[in-house]
């Protein structure tokens, strides 16, 4: 599971301390990181419209196997090793 930040409160590429502080404030234990101008997070989407946090899970073998969505225990499950 990964979460990707496009831009900090100023619209800015996220700094590593606004990765931490997104991943503390929203209690995320997975990797979150800097996703200048959402480029890596407009290849996902599921519709037009960029929601935050959001998460992509990926296998082991780096496979997406849910975008832009919170995968459910079940899909997490599935996807561990």
């Amino acid at each position: 599971m990964i979460s990707l930040m496009g831009e900090n409160e100023a619209s800015q590429t996220p700094s590593q301390a606004d990765l931490r502080r997104w991943a503390d404030d929203y209690g995320i234990t997975h990797p979150v990181l800097a996703d200048p101008n959402f480029g890596v997070t407009a290849r996902f989407l599921s519709s037009n419209v960029i929601q935050m946090p959001t998460g992509h899970l990926l296998t082991t073998g780096a496979e997406v196997v849910v975008r832009d969505s919170w995968p459910s225990s079940a899909e997490l499950n599935g996807a561990l090793p």
